[in-house]
């Protein structure tokens, strides 16, 4: 796939944040469109029409990235960028957003792809599953290019629970000194973060998570 230049690639969610998605029932009694628009200089926030409130995600790259179903409901899954400090490489996080039975809110946080310049790489695809009680997480991951290439392969759940964030649901311990483990521990902090209802992605929660630190 054809990659943009950086400058197009910063510019291009402009583009995405004019165009409303399809109808989603984030709560399972209203079905309504979601947009995605700019809110200030920083922000960005996702909105569902019936449905009172707003969540902040980072402008970066925001972009609905899809609607998945959960429960009786659905999630949005926005994607932003979270690329660390140090400029190593192009990290873009994912706020899967919904109804949590009170009000609309950010039920987890994830890393959905990374490229670092030293050639490392995380991909992600996320999608739900038969008995709509979990997103599925596709992972695949390598370390830089410059080491003997050593590709990673696994799966990450996290489970619906009601008036309660996302919960990570590993299917087993993840080996130590992998991708996967250090993964395990940010979404841990991430989960317990969220316990307390939240309306904004900010620097506070991407820090508090630290997943642009396993990269940067």
């Amino acid at each position: 796939m054809h990659k943009l230049p950086r400058r197009a690639a910063l510019a291009a969610p402009l583009l995405l944040l004019a165009r409303p998605a399809a109808a989603a029932r984030l709560h399972p009694d209203i079905e309504g469109h979601l947009t995605l628009t700019a809110d200030g200089p920083n922000q960005a926030a996702l909105r569902c029409e019936g449905i009172d409130g707003t969540v902040h995600v980072p402008l970066g790259r925001a972009r609905i990235a899809a609607i998945l179903p959960v429960a009786d409901r659905d999630i949005a899954c926005v994607a932003f960028a979270d690329d660390p400090p140090s400029g190593d490489g192009d990290l873009d996080l994912v706020a899967l957003i919904g109804w949590d039975g009170a009000a609309l809110r950010v039920l987890g946080l994830d890393v959905l792809h990374w490229t670092g310049l030293d050639g490392s790489l995380l991909n992600c695809r996320i999608a739900g599953i038969g008995d709509r009680t979990r997103l599925r997480l596709a992972r695949e991951a390598t370390g830089p290019s410059a080491q003997p290439r050593r590709w990673e392969q696994w799966t990450d759940y996290w489970q619906w629970t009601n008036a309660a964030p996302l919960r990570d649901t590993p299917v087993r311990p993840p080996p130590s000194g992998t991708w996967q483990a250090r993964l395990a521990q940010a979404r841990g902090r991430a989960e317990r973060f969220l316990a307390v209802p939240r309306q904004e992605v900010s620097d506070m929660c991407r820090t508090v998570s630290g997943f642009s630190t396993l990269f940067g």
